[in-house]
């Protein structure tokens, strides 16, 4: 995962990574690649044009799951699970996101063997709770990724469903 202008985007849903408009940020568009087992052969590489990449995982059958956020678009933080040939987009979710002055991102993300998606997410306004969370709202009041808000979100297979969703503060480490 990582950001550029000009890579090979063999087997791509995105064939091409192009700018937005001319003189655009290229540090806002990521790209992400699969290389064979030896590292001597590049299975695909998938541009991602206007968002940066902060996450990756795999499942068992090697799929990609990719946690980015588009700047601009009130920092939106998306999910995005690849097939395993980075031919196919099997599903891109919006988690939210909230117009901060700072840019909320996907810190990390894990996959269970269900093929559940959890995300460990910066603080951001809009980024919604369940019923069953453990703190629903922000205790504290500083939306700030460096005091230590933030959220943990777990998407079902399909991207289609937020399973649960919890702001996690500082009063829990």
């Amino acid at each position: 995962v990582g950001g550029a202008f000009n890579f090979n985007s063999s087997a791509a849903f995105q064939q091409n990574c192009t700018m937005a408009a001319p003189g655009a940020n290229p540090s806002f568009s990521s790209f992400v690649s699969k290389l064979c087992s030896d590292g001597t052969k590049l299975i695909y590489s998938v541009g991602i044009t206007g968002m940066r990449a902060t996450a990756l995982a795999l499942n068992s059958q090697a799929e990609a799951y990719v946690g980015a956020f588009g700047p601009g678009v009130e920092d939106a933080l998306f999910l995005f699970r690849l097939d395993m040939t980075g031919a196919k987009l099997v599903y891109g979710a919006f988690l939210g996101g909230g117009d901060l002055g700072f840019q909320a991102s996907i810190a990390a993300l894990a996959v269970d063997a269900q093929d559940n998606c959890y995300a460990v997410v910066s603080a951001s306004i809009n980024v919604p709770t369940t019923a069953n969370a453990l703190q629903r709202t922000n205790s504290n009041g500083n939306l700030t990724p460096d005091l230590g808000n933030g959220f943990i979100l777990e998407v079902n297979p399909t991207g289609s469903q937020l399973v649960y969703g919890t702001w996690f503060g500082p009063q829990y480490f």
